[in-house]
């Protein structure tokens, strides 16, 4: 919980810095690079742009136009760069291995060392997941690595219990508890 509470004074920060959301500079060219991209989106919804592809945006602090390839929402970015779709399955994939990686902590049936390295990437994919609704996360390869190396740890840990839940069950139908080797051994020298 204090990891959380941290999270919050800190999200919430960003907020206070600024006098009044409607006036702050900063905050007011976030909504405007927002409104560019979202509308950039609905024009390309199925495919995106491609990880190339640039969207015009008006700056209101340098009074320009600019032709960004990034936005501060990674949601939105992703979105843009992949089309609806694309971002749609990559916010399912990136739940689905929260998910898993949760239910495999509520299991029990990890190493000491296991749960930790779980606690500590579920505490990373959490607040890498927060943090992309006002930062350019997903567009760091950096970030994009080490959620990668996060779900990568989830895969292969859920795929060991399911392994596991398989013997078990193979096991099972085996009268009088014999392995599937003992029961079909063949003589040597016959």
């Amino acid at each position: 919980f204090r990891l959380f509470r941290l999270l919050l004074d800190h999200y919430a920060l960003r907020f206070l810095t600024s006098g009044h959301v409607g006036t702050d500079l900063s905050l007011l060219n976030r909504y405007q690079e927002y409104r560019d991209v979202w509308k950039a989106i609905t024009c390309s919804p199925a495919l995106g742009y491609g990880f190339g592809g640039r969207f015009r945006t008006f700056n209101i602090i340098g009074r320009h136009h600019d032709w960004s390839g990034f936005s501060h929402n990674s949601y939105l970015y992703i979105a843009f760069k992949s089309g609806i779709p694309g971002g749609i399955l990559f916010i399912f994939a990136y739940i689905a291995f929260a998910w898993v990686g949760f239910r495999l902590l509520r299991r029990g049936e990890l190493s000491a060392l296991s749960v930790i390295f779980l606690r500590a990437f579920l505490a990373y994919l959490v607040l890498i997941a927060i943090n992309a609704t006002v930062a350019p996360i997903f567009d760091s390869k950096t970030e994009m690595v080490w959620v990668g190396i996060a779900w990568g740890f989830i895969l292969a840990h859920s795929s060991k219990v399911i392994d596991a839940d398989k013997f078990r069950t193979l096991r099972s139908l085996y009268p009088f508890g014999k392995s599937r080797t003992e029961d079909y051994r063949i003589p040597v020298g016959v």
